[in-house]
């Protein structure tokens, strides 16, 4: 929108690139990145800083643990630190419960028919 110079659509959580596309000024962040799948048994996940947490098969169980991997230093997501940050798993839970929008088109977990 920014860049077509047109008015930003309401209710949207989009950051503009265009600081980072034109180098004028220092791109603002989002605090976390919430993207989900309700295809494979349904999936989501949470990307904070160098933090990424999964939640697998939700369609079968919206409350399943959670994987944590710290991207800067397993960028393979092989090595799960959940029991060691406890606190960071929390926040991801609590985001993954806030940001969730329920869908009829994708639905995922408990919208499952």
């Amino acid at each position: 929108a920014e860049l077509a110079g047109v008015t930003v659509p309401p209710n949207i959580d989009g950051i503009s690139m265009v600081p980072a596309l034109t180098g004028r000024n220092q791109q603002q962040q989002h605090e976390y990145l919430y993207w989900e799948f309700p295809a494979r048994g349904g999936k989501q996940a949470v990307r904070m800083g160098t933090w990424k947490g999964i939640r697998l098969n939700v369609n079968e169980n919206p409350e399943a643990p959670i994987e944590l991997h710290n991207l800067e230093q397993d960028i393979g997501e092989e090595n799960n630190v959940v029991d060691q940050h406890p606190d960071i798993v929390e926040r991801i839970n609590q985001i993954m419960n806030e940001a969730r929008v329920p869908s009829d088109a994708f639905p995922i977990g408990a919208e499952i028919k």
